[in-house]
């Protein structure tokens, strides 16, 4: 068995390392809508991504716009790798459909996914909103 591997063979094997390496990450400024769109979600983080605190503000409306209050709103904070225990957060009703998590934050740099959950009216809708933390 020959030890030695052609040098188009090692491109061919960097090359696809590279692309399975970029497929991974996912795509920027990105959100993802689940749901039959009687709940209209849009959560936004109210600090610029980065390690610890990550406060976000959810609005949570009907179709003509009108705030929905007394939901349950829950907030997941996930990496888009294995092996880390997600950051779970109940968000707080301010009032007129306005939501607080103060409590998120993001615990290492990377690519996370923050799924905000709400349950209102028996409706149930989902948004994943896509962040990059870089580090410091």
């Amino acid at each position: 068995m020959n030890s030695r591997t052609s040098l188009p063979g090692k491109l061919f094997g960097l090359l696809l390392i590279a692309l399975l390496l970029v497929a991974c990450k996912p795509p920027p400024d990105r959100t993802a809508t689940q749901g039959d769109g009687s709940i209209l979600i849009a959560p936004e983080l109210t600090l610029a991504p980065a390690i610890g605190s990550a406060p976000m503000v959810v609005r949570v409306t009907d179709r003509e716009g009108v705030g929905i209050d007394g939901a349950s709103v829950r907030v997941v904070g996930d990496m888009t790798h294995a092996g880390m225990q997600p950051v779970l957060v109940d968000a707080v009703g301010e009032g007129d459909g306005v939501y607080r998590a103060d409590d998120m934050h993001f615990t290492m740099a990377g690519d996370w996914f923050i799924t905000v959950t709400v349950t209102a009216d028996g409706e149930r809708a989902s948004e994943v909103l896509f962040v990059n933390v870089p580090s410091r």
